[in-house]
């Protein structure tokens, strides 16, 4: 399945009903990618998001708390 758009890291408002239906029965997403954290941090697709990256520069590692470089596992949408 594709995301429809050609841009790095997944803009949840850009993707057609096709990946909004398959997420919306996904118990969880699995993001990989800084690119992923940017881009899905704010949104909520209304189901929980493991987030795996490393914090490679000062505005993502501050985001998150972690020094520059710290490989992270963020979950986010918990309930």
């Amino acid at each position: 399945m594709t995301t429809g758009a050609f841009s790095i890291g997944l803009d949840l408002d850009l993707i057609g009903d096709d990946l909004k239906a398959e997420i919306s029965r996904a118990g969880v997403i699995i993001a990989k990618g800084m690119a992923n954290y940017e881009s899905m941090s704010d949104s909520d697709p209304g189901v929980p998001i493991a987030y795996l990256m490393r914090a490679k520069c000062v505005p993502v590692a501050a985001s998150l708390g972690v020094p520059v470089g710290s490989n992270v596992v963020r979950l986010q949408g918990l309930k």
